[in-house]
């Protein structure tokens, strides 16, 4: 009798470094919204069950095009966005494109993400120094005009 040879077979396993998605907190009139901050994404986008108000203004309809080619037609509205729901937040008004086909939350673009931190530093920046100056003299002061103009571009990435 003869031995049979058996050969084994060795299969080798790519190393794939994979990033874990990056979550942010959003908020569209007052509810939060968990958005994957996604580097492919070039308009915020937010899922129709999500979205918190369905009556604004339709600003139009967008053409969503996936990384694998899938055209998908959505809603495009006006909205302001924030950061988090406390007064020292300053909202900004964006283009959303309103979806029920994603399968997230929502998407944002790291450019408007990092727009809105920039936006609200610089103001959170403003308000604290004018609170300093206001509790140092005990003088009342009030928002200028101007100051409360900021970041009122629509973002659209």
């Amino acid at each position: 009798m003869r031995k049979k040879e058996t050969s084994q077979v060795q299969y080798v396993q790519p190393k794939v470094d994979l990033e874990p998605l990056k979550y942010v907190i959003v908020y569209i009139n007052g509810k939060a919204i968990n958005c994957v901050l996604d580097s492919g994404t070039q308009i915020f986008i937010c899922n129709s069950d999500t979205f918190p108000d369905s009556s604004n203004d339709e600003f139009g309809k967008i053409t969503l095009s996936s990384a694998f080619g899938e055209n998908v037609e959505a809603k495009l509205i006006k909205t302001a966005i924030a950061l988090d729901n406390n007064s020292l937040n300053h909202p900004m008004d964006c283009l959303v494109a309103i979806t029920d086909k994603l399968n997230a939350d929502a998407l944002i673009p790291p450019a408007l993400y990092e727009s809105l931190c920039s936006i609200n530093d610089k103001n959170n920046k403003k308000e604290n120094e004018i609170f300093a100056e206001s509790a140092d003299s005990s003088i009342a002061f009030s928002n200028d005009e101007n100051e409360a103009e900021c970041g009122k571009d629509i973002f659209l990435c």
